[in-house]
């Protein structure tokens, strides 16, 4: 939301796409590890927009949660969740 609000104070006509691409990587360091997950959506994007005749422009984006070196997947379940809510905390 917070990225689809920024864009529209452009007042450039956009388009989200949300791409599923997979998060496994052999990145450890968080900015490597976000920076590579975005560029996969962006790659993932660019593909599916291939044959289309229009120009675009691509945005691609990624958020991670990390504490140190630390990367915080998305939580399994409830229970991950207050782990992981428990080690951020303080």
């Amino acid at each position: 939301p917070r990225r689809r609000e920024l864009l529209a104070h452009l007042k450039i006509p956009f388009d989200v796409l949300s791409m599923n691409v997979s998060e496994d990587t052999d990145q450890s360091h968080p900015m490597e590890y976000c920076r590579e997950l975005a560029q996969r959506k962006g790659r993932a994007v660019a593909q599916s927009l291939k044959d289309k005749r229009e120009s675009y422009f691509i945005v691609s984006a990624d958020t991670i949660v990390s504490l140190g070196s630390k990367i915080y997947n998305k939580p399994a379940d409830r229970n991950e969740a207050r782990k992981f809510l428990s080690e951020l905390s303080g």
